[in-house]
């Protein structure tokens, strides 16, 4: 059992590794894309629809 911890452990570091690694790429891509599409960086309310 020991050892199923020690793995599940070591593999939710790497992915809170790889994640840590992405966030800048994936914020650059965002920026990128809003200044391709003249896309506002507020954000919309859009309410409901529905009216309820």
């Amino acid at each position: 059992m020991m050892r199923k911890t020690l793995n599940a452990s070591r593999l939710q570091q790497e992915v809170d590794r790889r994640i840590h690694r992405l966030q800048p790429i994936v914020e650059d891509v965002v920026k990128a894309v809003r200044a391709k599409y003249n896309l506002s960086t507020e954000v919309k309310e859009t309410g409901n629809p529905f009216g309820d």
